[in-house]
């Protein structure tokens, strides 16, 4: 949403810690943080519920819920648009973690976390029948995985595909920024947020998953294609002609003239478009989740994946044209 260039539209994000398995609040004080924005909200908490009252809009963040000891540290992706956002946050039990050890034949690392991803549809429902053959997870070679859950959010041994509700799960993982793709030749395209996994902790994401591959755009119009998702993505909140932080301190304007925002784009400084790497761009970089932070308020690309990234890309590969 654009307000008219001033500071960025701020959201409210609030809602429960639950259990993972049965959806029901948490027991005790929980203790939360946020990770992926640049200024970490205040958070407050009475009991499970919860209340991030500034969130920047249009953002892809983490939140982080200890509710010791019956818990494990639990980390979950949150994705705002423009409007307030009621949602669970889900914490996973050390008994869960006890029966996929024991069912998967490993045991836990010090040191290392799991990751459960549950990969839904375009409308946010549960997609069953997905092979294990189908994922390729990426962040940690040595991740063991995937396995999953039955219907009953219980770790099934042997069981190749996801159950009904969708939930995968890796496990083993060394510290970092992990995230899920579509394997090659699988028909599928997958976006998973990239998401942080801790040392001894639980990180709970959504993967969308469509049926066919990944197809790149072409004939990109940076007027008809790219201007409009800096609109549609809330960059022109800070990005605006003469004011917001994204203009006075990075000297990037995203909502004027298309001839001025292409010449501060492409033309004004190194880096910003990088034709021959574009991957590298910083228009690309910079609202994507990296490690460390770039210094970019939020992320606002869920993934390489992200069909946003996908067109600004495809038109930066096909020469950055003034189209």
């Amino acid at each position: 949403m654009d307000n008219g260039g001033a500071d960025p539209e701020l959201v409210q994000v609030r809602g429960r810690v639950v259990d993972f398995v049965t959806g029901q609040p948490v027991a005790g004080e929980a203790t939360l943080g946020t990770s992926g924005l640049a200024v970490s909200p205040q958070v407050t908490v009475q009991g499970a519920a919860f209340s991030i009252p500034e969130v920047p809009a249009n953002s892809v963040f983490h939140v982080e819920a200890s509710v010791p000891p019956d818990y494990a540290p639990t980390t979950a992706g949150v994705t705002v648009i423009d409007a307030d956002l009621a949602t669970d946050v889900p914490a996973v039990s050390r008994a869960l973690l006890s029966q996929a050890g024991a069912a998967f034949g490993v045991t836990p690392t010090p040191g290392r976390g799991m990751l459960l991803i549950q990969l839904v549809n375009d409308a946010g429902q549960p997609r069953a029948g997905i092979a294990a053959s189908s994922l390729a997870f990426y962040g940690d070679l040595d991740a063991r995985g995937p396995f999953f859950l039955s219907e009953a959010l219980v770790p099934s041994a042997g069981v190749a595909a996801t159950a009904a509700k969708g939930w995968a799960m890796y496990l083993e993982i060394d510290p970092a920024l992990v995230g899920l793709r579509a394997a090659a030749g699988a028909n599928l395209t997958i976006d998973m947020p990239e998401s942080p996994v801790s040392a001894g902790g639980v990180t709970v994401v959504r993967a969308t998953v469509t049926d066919g591959p990944v197809v790149a755009p072409k004939n990109v119009s940076f007027s008809q294609t790219v201007m409009p998702i800096f609109q549609k993505r809330g960059c022109n909140a800070c990005h605006a002609a003469g004011k917001g932080p994204g203009r006075q301190q990075g000297g990037l304007t995203l909502n004027d003239d298309p001839a001025k925002v292409y010449r501060e784009l492409v033309e004004e400084k190194v880096g910003r478009v990088n034709v021959a790497m574009p991957d590298r761009s910083t228009v690309l970089t910079y609202p994507s989740r990296e490690t460390p932070p770039d210094g970019h308020p939020n992320v606002t690309f869920t993934s390489p994946a992200d069909p946003d990234y996908q067109k600004i890309r495809a038109w930066i590969a096909e020469g950055a044209k003034e189209n």
